[in-house]
């Protein structure tokens, strides 16, 4: 049993390097990886917002009321807008 798995071992390493080389050379597509990390990127961008929550106001018209509740929303905001350009500069 474990000749199987050492010849399957020194099989391997001859397609990995192989497949390294071609990654290497620029003839693999990279559409696919592309498209899995956008993907993520678009989850991560989308957790990051899930904590900007429309203000709750007590009276339905107050103008002022919404303005002071917008106001202690700028530093949720600032957290987010920089998470957001960190993440996606990376």
């Amino acid at each position: 049993m474990a000749k199987k798995s050492a010849s399957r071992a020194t099989r391997s390493q001859p397609n990995r390097a192989r497949l390294l080389g071609r990654f290497a050379r620029g003839e693999l597509p990279l559409n696919r990886i592309e498209a899995f990390s956008d993907g993520v990127f678009a989850i991560v961008v989308t957790l990051l917002v899930l904590e900007l929550k429309v203000p709750s106001l007590h009276e339905r018209g107050s103008v002022g009321e919404l303005g002071h509740e917008l106001v202690d929303l700028v530093p949720k905001f600032l957290n987010w807008m920089i998470s957001f350009i960190i993440v996606c500069k990376f």
